[in-house]
């Protein structure tokens, strides 16, 4: 018989059930067991929590190695062979303490229950305690080494209190002492806290100590579940889902991995107790695995750009991978969304590359100078640094070649393993987007979250457009550096690069690079000028490339747009070492692609100008080459713009106040403070978006050619130009992207009358009918005219509430009516059925 067994009646009840009903049961229990024994409410609650520990931590282990581990073990608790000096022996102390354990307490087996394995576990277990190793990294002592005595405490502790009291209190204390710990030395917010919170919890709750974990709970998870509001520094989420770990740093692959994790135990194990986090606490998590975890990874590849100094570890090609128990977890908790929670597991189990529908798009992490992309079988990211935030740290002889992950890193990925050993096989100097002269120096010792220096950086977004870019200030060269997420892929500009004069640098000046992409190389690279290849390379060849150009491999295109440095192609067999980048040790050979400029050895104006194109076959980079979906407006020391061909749409980054770009030939646009901006132009309407990249201003103003309406709009009849303020977003939002619409009396669909988005309802649709259908006259009320539909509509009831239309489509030869409580449901007059129409993309 187990001892888990002799201990609560219920247990074999318990495991006959799977976890959710276990938890139904459990939970009806502990609010039925007062007036039923006797018990509190409190002590009810501490049962129904010890047997969650159990179920938690409950697994197979192999009889076989705890029976060689018991064998192993002297007189004195030790296990022979380790000789008990350092970090590791202590480590693998308590993995082989942890393993017998496990095994005694297993449903089945030869070796559950038996009292040899239990008095060796216990052995064992007091050394461990006794010998109270401290290592020199706090971390360990206080959160690695409990983290592996959780599942002990859980399943030992109940019956170690009665067996022997002296070394269960010597457990019980070094739980305590976590806590202890933290009050007296916080470590930051964030992870840290997380996981002490929750390894404090552990011991409280086998402990029964009732008020012992009232004030854990309060000192930590009431602290970190929560979003760190503007202007903190705290380490954890904030409201655009980016978890800051060690300062402002982008950390969500690995420590905000660890947050999520303990969080969710710490919910999992409290809920429908006294203690119960709510469902706020539930939805942080869920928010954060579908807005930032989701969005910031591929398949089973989480983001380098997120991942600190773990890059340097094998295996940091998949951490997506440690985010699945979480998830599985969470699923338990009833989120809000489980239908997409559970295409995340999929996607990230089978290292699947398709994505759910409502994770496409734009997703812009303006605290962390961060912006990814979903597209139509592709993924893209560009991430930057600036005085608010830091480089991707080293420390603890981890990511020593951290220096420039911050620079402007641009990756992008069709097939998911486009950057599989790549953290071994790169050239620190060469990351793709980054441009950083090529002298050594992306070695880095201990660098925790080194910060950026430019106060610029930043990213506008709306729908599928977005323009991010950067003021580079790092290691001897300036410059200006912008990314434009366009329908059809990404263009990157580059000016003003230069490396700072004078006498004080001792070292030679190295060559200054830009790198387009560096990536794992397959089949061969073929390149041309316009629509004509001229050649391809495979490992060992190299070209350069001049004017329009373009080069294509695996299924990504790019594009040189304008003469700008001299752009290289080049295919190298490469190898490297972990022990070079971080603590690990193993060797790595495998074939790159790399595409850059080369700027030569201290430049005075360097600029590049391409256009990457993701998951495209070879003729479309031919036929884009010799026509370019977009034109470059401007690329200098002041603006970085481009032009979409087909709607007229621009894309602004203004580096400096006091600019004016040249739209069209009769119009333009003049900013007074450096901003980040999108125009949209449909129909009489200007749609502009702006953003603040410095995040230190309240408003900006802004002066635009011609007639304008619209809120805020102040038109100059002898200028004939209109000048509008436009408040920006502040508080939690500030950095993020305000869009404000503005009508063209001078344009000739101006003639329509007001815009239709004057009309208001009360339902959660209210923008439909505002975005889907264009201007109205007001003579002519109650029509419209739909750009979109290229149809009339009938407006059915009053100016300031209808929200029924009827029209006739000539498809059909009918009347149709809808309304907008049941659109995209009409009712045919004609032949008086209901049927559906698709909405316009």
């Amino acid at each position: 018989m187990s001892p888990l067994e002799t201990v609560n009646p219920l247990d074999n009840l318990y495991d006959m059930y799977p976890k959710s009903l276990k938890y139904l049961f459990l939970g009806l229990l502990a609010l039925n067991m007062s007036p039923l024994s006797g018990q509190s409410d409190e002590a009810a609650a501490l049962n129904l929590m010890q047997e969650r520990l159990i179920d938690s931590y409950s697994e197979f282990s192999n009889p076989i190695v705890a029976r060689n581990h018991m064998e192993a073990l002297d007189a004195n608790g030790r296990f022979e062979g380790l000789s008990y000096r350092g970090l590791s022996d202590y480590q693998e102390h308590i993995e082989r303490t942890s393993l017998m354990v496990q095994v005694y307490y297993q449903s089945m087996g030869n070796l559950t229950g038996d009292p040899d394995l239990y008095a060796a576990a216990v052995s064992a277990l007091d050394r461990w305690l006794t010998d109270d190793y401290i290592d020199s990294n706090w971390w360990w002592t206080y959160i690695g080494f409990p983290k592996d005595l959780v599942p002990v405490t859980s399943l030992m502790g109940r019956e170690l209190r009665t067996t022997h009291p002296a070394v269960y209190q010597k457990l019980i204390n070094y739980h305590y002492r976590i806590h202890d710990y933290f009050l007296r030395n916080p470590h930051g917010w964030g992870a840290n806290v997380a996981d002490m919170g929750y390894l404090a919890a552990v011991g409280a709750v086998v402990d029964r100590r009732a008020s012992k974990l009232t004030s854990i709970v309060e000192d930590s998870f009431e602290e970190v579940l929560k979003v760190i509001p503007h202007g903190d520094n705290s380490d954890g989420i904030r409201i655009d889902q980016t978890i800051f770990s060690h300062g402002p740093q982008l950390y969500n692959a690995t420590y905000g991995r660890e947050f999520l994790n303990s969080s969710i135990r710490a919910i999992d194990l409290l809920k429908d107790t006294p203690w119960d986090q709510g469902e706020e606490a539930v939805s942080l998590v869920e928010n954060q695995l579908l807005g930032g975890i989701r969005n910031m990874s591929y398949g089973s590849w989480m983001d380098y750009n997120t991942t600190g100094r773990a890059i340097s570890r094998p295996g940091s090609d998949e951490l997506a991978v440690g985010f699945t128990s979480i998830i599985k977890t969470l699923l338990e908790l009833e989120p809000e969304h489980p239908g997409q929670l559970s295409a995340l597991l999929t996607r990230i189990e089978e290292d699947a590359v398709e994505v759910h529908e409502s994770a496409k798009g734009i997703h812009n992490f303006y605290y962390g100078d961060f912006l990814t992309r979903h597209g139509d079988g592709y993924y893209t990211s560009v991430r930057m640094v600036s005085e608010r935030t830091s480089y991707n740290e080293a420390g603890n002889g981890e990511g020593l070649k951290n220096a420039h992950f911050g620079d402007g890193v641009n990756l992008t990925l069709v097939h998911g393993d486009e950057y599989d050993k790549m953290s071994v096989l790169w050239d620190y100097e060469q990351l793709p987007g980054i441009t950083a002269e090529h002298n050594g120096t992306e070695t880095k010792g201990n660098a925790w979250a080194d910060m950026g220096k430019s106060p610029y950086a930043g990213n506008a977004t709306r729908n599928e457009l977005a323009v991010s870019a950067m003021g580079l200030e790092h290691d001897d060269v300036l410059g200006w550096k912008s990314w434009f997420m366009l329908e059809e892929g990404v263009v990157a500009l580059g000016s003003r690069i230069r490396s700072p004069e004078g006498s004080r640098r001792t070292s030679p000046w190295m060559p200054v690079v830009s790198t387009v992409n560096f990536t794992k190389f397959e089949d061969s690279v073929s390149y041309g000028s316009d629509d004509a290849e001229s050649g391809t390379l495979t490992v060992g060849e190299e070209t350069n490339l001049d004017g329009r150009n373009w080069v294509w491999h695996r299924d990504i295109g790019y594009l040189i747009l304008e003469e700008s440095g001299i752009a290289e192609a080049a295919v190298e067999a490469r190898s490297g070492n972990w022990s070079e980048i971080g603590t690990s040790s193993g060797r790595v050979e495998g074939n790159a692609f790399k595409l850059y400029f080369d700027h030569g050895a201290e430049p005075e104006n360097g600029g590049y100008a391409y256009m990457t194109l993701p998951n495209t076959d070879k003729a479309r980079t031919q036929t884009l080459a010799e026509n370019p979906p977009m034109e470059i407006l401007r690329r200098d020391e002041g603006v970085h713009a481009v032009k979409v061909k087909s709607d007229g749409t621009v894309l602004a980054a203004f580096f400096k106040g006091g600019e004016t770009l040249q739209l069209a030939e009769s119009g333009s646009v003049t900013v007074e403070e450096p901003i980040l901006m999108l125009i949209e132009r449909t129909s009489g309407l200007y749609d502009i978006t702006v953003s603040d990249p410095r995040k230190a201003l309240d408003s900006v103003i802004l002066t635009l050619s011609g007639e304008l309406e619209g809120e805020g709009a102040v038109y100059d009849a002898t200028s004939e130009s209109t000048t509008i303020e436009m408040e920006l977003p502040s508080g939690n939002r500030t950095g993020a992207s305000v869009t404000q619409r503005l009508k063209d009396t001078g344009d000739p669909a101006g003639e329509w009358g007001a815009y239709f988005q004057d009309i208001s309802y009360s339902n959660e649709d209210m923008d439909f009918f505002s975005e889907r259908f264009g201007w109205f006259n007001g003579e002519d009320w109650p029509w419209l005219w739909s750009f979109e539909y290229e149809k009339f509509w009938f407006v059915v009831g009053a100016s300031n509430g209808g929200d029924s239309m009827i029209w006739w489509d000539p498809d059909q030869e009918a009347w149709v009516f809808t309304n907008s409580i049941f659109y995209p449901w009409y009712y045919n007059f004609r032949s008086q059925d209901w049927g559906a129409f698709s909405v316009p993309s």
